[in-house]
Formats: C-alpha cells, sequence, structure tokens
C-alpha cells in the first residue's frame, strides 16, 4: 500500500466527481430521500391481512444511502477504469489496484458518511447517538461498498452497473418490508436488515451496548461479500495470466 499513491488517486477521484452525472444523480438522490423519508415515515400498507410499515426513519434512509451511494457509487468509480481505459495506464505506471481501490474506497465512504450524519442531524439524533450509529454502520456500509466492487468486476460499463444492481436492491428492500412486519419473521433474522433496524432502535434509545451487538450479523455479510469478491479476483488475475 502506497499512501502517496492513494493520496493522489483520491484527489483526481474527487476533482472528477464534478463532472460525473451519474454519481452526482445518486448524490442528490439519496439527498432528497433524506427529507422524502422524513415525510412519509412509517408508511404502512395491509398485504394478505398484515400490516407492512415502509420508510422507518433512519433504518430506511441508511438502505437508500448504502445502495445508491455506497453501492452504485462505487461500481460506477471502479468500472470507470474499464470504460475510460485507464486500468492499463495505471499498470504502465505501476499503480496497484489495492491503492486504486482504496482511493475509490474512501471517496465512496466519505459521500456516503456525509448523506448519514447529516441525516440523523435533520432527525435529531445526538452527537452521542450520531457517533454510535457512525460505527455501527461500518459493517453494513462495507458490506454494500464490496458489492458494489464485485458488481464493477462483471460490468463492461455504468449501464451494465445499472442493471447489475437492480435486482439486488429490490431483493433488499423485499427483505425490509418483512423485517417491519410479522411476515417471515424467522428468516428475516438471517439478513442484516433485521439487525441493522433492531441496532439503530436501541441506538435511538440510548442503549449503546445493546446496539452495537447487532453489528455481528453484518460484519458476516460483509466478510461473505469480501470473500466473494476475492474469489472473482483470484480467477480473474488466473484467466488473464
Amino acid at each position: 500500500m502506497n499512501v502517496q499513491q492513494i493520496k493522489v488517486l483520491m484527489i483526481r477521484e474527487l476533482k472528477d466527481l464534478r463532472f460525473n452525472g451519474q454519481v452526482l444523480l445518486l448524490f442528490f438522490t439519496a439527498f432528497a430521500m433524506i427529507f422524502f423519508i422524513y415525510v412519509l415515515n412509517n408508511l404502512t400498507i395491509t398485504f394478505s391481512n398484515e400490516q407492512i410499515t415502509f420508510f422507518k426513519g433512519m433504518t430506511s434512509l441508511l438502505s437508500f444511502i448504502s445502495i445508491l451511494v455506497t453501492m452504485y457509487t462505487q461500481g460506477n468509480l471502479m468500472v470507470e477504469e474499464k470504460e475510460q481505459g485507464t486500468g492499463i495506464l495505471y499498470r504502465l505506471m505501476k499503480i496497484r489496484r489495492i491503492n486504486i481501490f482504496l482511493a475509490k474506497s474512501i471517496v465512496t465512504y466519505s459521500m456516503s458518511y456525509l448523506l448519514f450524519t447529516i441525516g440523523m442531524i435533520i432527525y435529531g439524533y445526538s452527537l452521542a447517538q450520531i457517533l454510535m450509529a457512525s460505527i455501527f454502520t461500518i459493517p453494513i456500509f462495507s458490506m454494500w461498498l464490496l458489492i458494489g466492487t464485485a458488481i464493477a468486476e462483471y460490468a463492461k460499463n455504468t449501464i451494465d452497473v445499472s442493471l447489475y444492481g437492480w435486482p439486488i436492491m429490490i431483493v433488499y428492500f423485499l427483505i425490509e418490508g418483512f423485517v417491519y412486519s410479522s411476515l417471515l419473521n424467522k428468516l428475516t433474522i438471517l439478513f442484516p436488515n433485521y439487525h441493522i433496524e433492531r441496532g439503530l432502535t436501541l441506538i435511538e434509545n440510548d442503549d449503546f451496548t445493546s446496539g452495537l451487538k447487532f453489528m455481528i450479523v453484518p460484519f458476516i455479510w460483509g466478510g461473505i461479500a469480501l470473500l466473494f469478491l476475492i474469489k472473482k479476483r483470484e480467477k480473474k488475475v488466473s484467466i488473464e495470466a
């Protein structure tokens, strides 16, 4: 890992963001969701005599930020190397791929946490709650960042990133709907949605110690995403060799 390379690459990414229409659109869409969810908080519909709640405060906002900004932004930033042909240039300059990944990841994390912090302030979180929620969300943001990176490995361009991300987004929000209801209650405990909702609720109630316990399952899912990405990279490297 070369810190100087990462710094230079990160500055380049930040400058390029001004002209990256897709990433800016995702960012401002997520920003608009802060106010949209605030207005439609706890919207409930009835399905088969069961009530399903959507837009549940910070939990729902975290999901939108994680997908729209963390997953899609990371996927778009990573796949741009294929579209623009800069990946070949970086190899000639002997810039390691891990440095490229870290530089783009820092930019993605920064955008995600900026929106999440703004949301927590608007939703009335205290400073202590903001700090604990920021720690609590590390595994879920990391999971989505790795998923976005994995999508970029399969995609040829940013259009592919959008297409590949849609099924993942739909399934995740469908599970989240089940978490807010009694439907499939025993199965939802296996997914990060359940633990994110429970953990943030405890943090909102200032029960920080109990809330942090719900980081375990998101960490496991993040580990699964990391292993999947590593296997994909190993397979790609073996083919290129």
